[in-house]
């Protein structure tokens, strides 16, 4: 499937609305399809993962979409705009927020795990790997946190911002 979404109408964020499209590979319409009932303003780039696209919005929500259908399976408000795009591990959904939270949903029902206070603005997309979450800030933390309960595992300050995703090589070497 190629899965697509834009904002056609070049407007201001938050009037524009989202559109969406789903085809089989070898029948790519040459048009948009219909617009998304609503209209939001995408924020960081969407996440599809087991026949789901997870959207978040600078007006401040993650949506899970059934990326057959179309329809909207769950949203999730946060207290502000969402820039980093989520990841998605074990059946659990993380991103950050620039309302100095990581968020941990989970991935199936959007029902909150857990959100912890970062204490500044999460612009990072964060990782997963062995149970295990990873975000950083714009003051130059990087966080660890147990990704079933929420707990602090580690911080460390790198002494200037953040504003990339931690990564992983092959088989979780880094």
């Amino acid at each position: 499937r190629i899965l697509w979404i834009a904002n056609p109408s070049g407007t201001e964020p938050g009037f524009g609305d989202l559109w969406r499209g789903g085809f089989p590979q070898t029948d790519v319409p040459d048009d948009p399809a219909e617009p998304y009932p609503g209209g939001m303003f995408i924020g960081p780039s969407p996440l599809m993962c087991e026949g789901n696209l997870y959207v978040a919005t600078q007006g401040g929500s993650m949506y899970r979409i059934d990326s057959d259908t179309g329809e909207v399976v769950w949203s999730f408000a946060t207290g502000n705009e969402v820039e980093s795009t989520a990841v998605v591990g074990g059946g659990r959904l993380a991103f950050g927020s620039i309302d100095e939270h990581l968020y941990v949903l989970d991935a199936d029902t959007g029902e909150l795990r857990w959100a912890a206070d970062v204490g500044e603005d999460t612009l990072a997309s964060p990782s997963m790997l062995a149970g295990r979450v990873f975000s950083s800030d714009k003051e130059g933390d990087v966080f660890c946190y147990d990704v079933e309960n929420g707990e602090e595992r580690w911080v460390s300050n790198l002494g200037s911002t953040v504003t990339t995703s931690t990564s992983f090589g092959a088989g979780g070497q880094r």
